[in-house]
């Protein structure tokens, strides 16, 4: 899964992003460009609701 934060995003709010995904079983890879912060999520999960 790939998930764009918004350019005004902050920090804490990318944390918390970070930590519900990771709470769910995936793997987080954090890509942080000039404006925005992309994250992908990797993992094999059938069932979760964000």
């Amino acid at each position: 899964m790939i998930v764009a934060m918004q350019e005004s995003a902050g920090e804490e709010q990318i944390q918390q992003v970070i930590e519900h995904l990771v709470k769910l079983g995936f793997e987080v890879h954090r890509s942080t460009g000039v404006r925005q912060t992309v994250l992908g999520a990797v993992g094999a999960q059938v069932d979760f609701d964000i």
